[in-house]
């Protein structure tokens, strides 16, 4: 793995104004308009920060006591336990970044000017911190097709059915039992909904009955990953591709089914429209085996062509 000083020597010390990439970095309306909603990691309100938004104090036990009518009652001593066993890690055990960037950037830079610009108008390559997996799919389901401020509101809600988190006046996400045991009319009071509702609780099902070891994904390699966590209800390829870049940070990940990643290649390279996913495909071959980080760099230029 690469040391800071690695990774600073390779992109310098502070991110560089766009103003060096400004011939790279073309205005791009449909940039501007679809960015946004394009993906939970297109910036700014939801910028690869892959944290959960937790519940203010307002939010606290007076809201959990107004649910409790609609989630079933469980016992103070799992209410009170921390939803951690053998489905869940610590995010600890899962570093965000695997691989050398030092490596990365060189790789990248000499492969494609492109990304040389992007690189040194962005700075370096700064994933979001990696969750508990199950939280983090959980929290993937609940963020789709959702502008980041409603996602982020409708997670406070549904994270204050559990009680206090680490923090308190901080919700908590369910265990898997937990989740099963909670009712439609707790999830519809939170706001989420019915369909939602259904993917969290087959993803609690796989992982309850053990037809999904997140404890052991880590060792799996990409493609048995994703074949594994298509099976689970609303976790399609695109989810797959997110879990494997910012939770298990493996390097070469090109996710063309996301809309704003084929945006900022759209604005980064000039296209008169956002590429197809095969003309998607075609332009980051030349990235690999660190397509993770082109990508990343992809939502910058789509960030940098909303703003213009």
């Amino acid at each position: 793995m690469a040391s800071m000083a690695d990774e600073r020597a390779a992109v310098g010390h502070e991110p560089r104004t766009v103003l060096a990439a400004a011939r790279v970095l073309g205005s791009h309306v449909t940039a501007r308009l679809l960015v946004a909603r394009a993906s939970p990691h297109a910036p700014p309100d939801d910028r690869c920060d892959g944290r959960p938004s937790m519940g203010t104090p307002a939010l606290r036990a007076t809201h959990v006591a107004a649910r409790g009518r609609s989630l079933r009652r469980l016992d103070d001593r799992r209410a009170r336990r921390e939803p951690r066993g053998a489905h869940l890690m610590p995010a600890k055990s899962t570093p965000r970044v695997r691989f050398s960037l030092a490596r990365a950037y060189r790789h990248l830079r000499d492969a494609d000017p492109v990304l040389a610009a992007l690189i040194e108008a962005h700075g370096p390559y700064a994933p979001r911190p990696a969750m508990d997996h199950y939280e983090s799919l959980l929290r993937t389901i609940l963020f789709q097709q959702l502008a980041g401020a409603a996602a982020r509101s409708i997670q406070r809600r549904w994270l204050a059915l559990y009680g206090d988190g680490p923090s308190r006046g901080e919700g908590r996400y369910p265990t898997p039992e937990e989740l099963l045991d909670t009712t439609d009319e707790a999830f519809r009071g939170a706001g989420v909904s019915r369909q939602k509702a259904g993917y969290m609780r087959d993803l609690a099902a796989h992982v309850v009955a053990g037809d999904l070891d997140l404890a052991g994904i880590d060792a799996l390699p990409d493609d048995e990953v994703i074949r594994r966590l298509v099976v689970v209800k609303g976790l399609g390829e695109w989810s797959a591709h997110m879990f494997l870049m910012f939770q298990l940070g493996r390097p070469d990940v090109l996710p063309t089914g996301d809309l704003g990643v084929r945006i900022g290649m759209g604005a980064a390279y000039g296209l008169d429209a956002p590429p197809t996913p095969a003309e998607a495909r075609a332009i980051g071959e030349r990235w690999a085996p660190y397509r993770s980080v082109g990508s990343w760099y992809m939502w910058r230029a789509a960030e940098a062509g909303r703003g213009r």
